[in-house]
């Protein structure tokens, strides 16, 4: 039952630490190009 409950929650955390991680490497490299 849990580990139901965990593949339930994880398609919703997933994506969207995924997207949170991407958005943060662009703005991370956006930035230091600025910078340099």
């Amino acid at each position: 039952m849990i580990r139901v409950d965990i593949e339930f929650r994880n398609p919703l955390q997933i994506p969207i630490d995924v997207k949170g991680v991407y958005l943060l490497c662009e703005f991370s490299s956006r930035s230091y190009t600025k910078e340099a």
